[in-house]
């Protein structure tokens, strides 16, 4: 049975680049919450341990490639700028509530259209080892893969939903929010689908190591 310690140390091993730069960040922002007393970032140190632990584990069968790998990271990075750092705006508290295209475009739903978009893609690394590909089109991997990936962000709402009864200053929004994020959680699914299943790639898989990328 394999620890998490263990399925950690393998994914360090394998892709140290990202997860230094991932502790790094991760390290640099909790200390900016602490030295403003800002209490809300032991609840994003909690979501990044159970990220980090998850995602390890399931590195041990999808052998995420680098790429993947790094924008795993990066979505991290970006959710916790978000969340953390104080709006340049005024009138918006954290960056999350920036207008990046005024009344068009938050920085809040950029990150979820980004984030879903990434563990789109890498559900589809992972569904590589598992999918028969002589039954299963590129077009219908790609399509389970934002299935996913979806799922992944409608799991991840309810969580800032729960997290908002124990940190009221988690700027959680209303059912309005909600419903935003939801949204372009589905556009950065649909959108790393539509790409994945047009491009008729697969993961190559040899001895279960995800080795490149090549035509369905």
């Amino acid at each position: 049975m394999i620890g998490p310690g263990r399925a950690v140390r393998d994914v360090i091993q394998r892709h140290p680049g990202p997860l230094a730069a991932k502790f790094t960040y991760v390290a640099a922002f909790v200390s900016f919450g602490l030295i403003r007393g800002d209490d809300r970032v032991w609840s994003y140190v909690f979501v990044i341990t159970v990220l980090l632990v998850t995602v390890s584990f399931i590195h041990r069968v999808a052998r995420f490639s680098r790429p993947v790998a790094w924008a795993l990271a990066a979505s991290g990075a970006v959710h916790m700028a978000g969340g953390i750092l104080p709006s340049p705006e005024r009138g918006a508290a954290i960056l999350y509530e920036t207008w990046l295209i005024d009344g068009l475009l938050k920085y809040d739903q950029l990150a979820h259209l980004f984030g879903t978009a990434v563990i789109t893609v890498a559900c589809w690394e992972l569904l590589a080892h598992y999918l028969d590909h002589a039954k299963a089109t590129p077009a219908g991997h790609a399509a389970l893969a934002a299935v996913m990936g979806i799922g992944f962000g409608a799991v991840n709402e309810v969580y800032e939903f729960l997290s908002s009864t124990r940190f009221s200053g988690l700027f959680i929004g209303g059912f309005q929010n909600m419903g935003w994020d939801l949204v372009f959680n589905l556009f950065g699914a649909a959108a790393a689908g539509l790409f994945l299943g047009l491009s008729l790639a697969r993961p190559r898989v040899t001895n279960g190591v995800e080795v490149s990328v090549t035509p369905g």
